[in-house]
């Protein structure tokens, strides 16, 4: 026999029976969803010390785990349902074929430097 333990506040309405076992079925899918952002795409694996890197550390994880649900609901009619690992690998492949041409490895070095190409700086006006 399976049970849980619901709080609702005094004066609230009671749950019924159709409504307490859906709100303890869609527990499962939230705690899939976690499971699925921190194995993995890395959730889990945090190491900021404030507040805001964590928040971004959040948020791009969720925003690859939207892309991986969507490459997922795409995909599933040519490979039925893939898994989190199966496309990671395929993305994984499909980068380092990108890379492996000459052209493009060069066009992802020059990408890469006008990131990182100090910007002069400028002398306000006087």
């Amino acid at each position: 026999m399976k049970y849980s333990l619901c709080y609702t506040p005094p004066g609230s309405p009671t749950l019924g029976v159709a409504q307490a076992p859906y709100r303890q079925m869609q527990r499962y899918w939230i705690e899939r969803v976690f499971q699925e952002a921190k194995q993995p795409l890395g959730l889990h694996q945090n190491q900021t010390r404030h507040w805001p890197a964590w928040q971004h550390h959040v948020a791009l994880t969720m925003m690859a785990l939207h892309f991986m649900l969507a490459a997922q609901l795409e995909g599933h009619e040519t490979i039925p349902y893939p898994s989190f690992a199966s496309l990671k690998l395929l993305l994984a492949q499909k980068l380092r074929n990108l890379l492996q041409e000459d052209e493009a490895l060069l066009a992802a070095i020059h990408k890469r430097a006008a990131y990182t190409v100090p910007k002069p700086a400028v002398k306000p006006p006087t």
